[in-house]
């Protein structure tokens, strides 16, 4: 691992590197961790692929506590959690970006268990995967491959 310190005209920041070994013995760099200096809270995290090629650049902001579920007691410590409500995902070598914006936030909240039923809709075929179905594969409509 190695640690830096780093200065921008929006923020001051430690990052901390971690490192992988390549077949050939080499070290290469697997990802950064951006961390505030002023609050030491993740801001972002950097995954870089073979030859040091982003893949994944991550910032994390709009850090805000959690506030407790209507019938749970807050306990010691529990008021410092906190969660970004700002996520921004780029990747490059996939030629997307997602910026999520989290505008409610409830952590373990009781869920009903019907919430995880799914109705077959109509018109469809029910198939277990793992079984056969007359000699015919899901998706084939010549059967089984040879």
């Amino acid at each position: 691992m190695l640690f830096e310190q780093f200065n921008t005209d929006t923020g001051r920041y430690y990052i901390l590197t971690q490192l992988r070994n390549r077949p050939n013995g080499r070290l290469e760099i697997a990802r950064k961790i951006w961390y505030d200096r002023s609050d030491l809270r993740v801001s972002r995290i950097q995954l870089l692929g073979a030859g040091g090629q982003l893949d994944s650049d991550i910032q994390y902001s709009d850090w805000q506590p959690v506030a407790p579920a209507s019938d749970e007691v807050e306990t010691a410590g529990s008021s410092g959690t906190s969660f970004p409500r700002d996520i921004h995902i780029w990747r490059p070598q996939d030629d997307y970006k997602l910026e999520i914006r989290i505008s409610k936030l409830t952590l373990n909240e009781p869920i009903s268990a019907d919430r995880f039923e799914l109705p077959q809709p109509d018109g469809t075929d029910l198939v277990h995967v793992g079984e056969e179905k007359s000699g015919k594969q899901p998706g084939s409509a010549t059967g089984p491959r040879k």
